[in-house]
């Protein structure tokens, strides 16, 4: 079961850097709609990118290792590792974070989704090692 938490680890730094280029999408535009310049556009979304990534690194670490690869783990020694099981642990926990950050803001619905990116990354990450060792039995679904 160690896949699940090195895969959990690794799908935590590749789901903050997705998420943290989506989230710099928004104002990279806002600020070449203002009429300034690519290179300021590029640097504000860069900036909003890595203060995203550092952010969502720092808030979801504990939650990933404690919760999310335990939870994976259980999954896979009961044999019902799927996509749609691993999303699932994803929008669990994303609830549980909306449900804290709903006093300080109600309209971050958002925070559903780079949890349910992690453990879709998790699974995938998980297959793909588990494709690669042959001991391991890898469940394709």
């Amino acid at each position: 079961m160690i896949d699940a938490s090195l895969s959990s680890l690794l799908a935590l730094l590749a789901g903050c850097a997705l998420m943290g280029v989506a989230f710099a999408i928004p104002s990279l535009v806002a600020i070449v709609e203002r009429g300034e310049s690519w290179a300021s556009g590029l640097l504000g979304g860069l900036a909003s990118a890595v203060s995203f990534f550092v952010v969502a690194l720092v808030v979801g670490f504990l939650p990933t290792l404690l919760v999310g690869a335990p939870l994976y783990g259980l999954l896979r020694y009961i044999d019902r590792d799927r996509y749609w099981t691993a999303g699932l642990i994803g929008v669990v926990i994303g609830l549980v974070a909306w449900s804290f950050a709903l006093k300080f803001a109600p309209f971050a619905a958002w925070l559903l989704v780079p949890p349910t990116v992690v453990a879709l990354l998790t699974h995938r990450f998980s297959l793909l090692w588990r494709s690669q060792h042959t001991l391991a039995v890898v469940n394709q679904s």
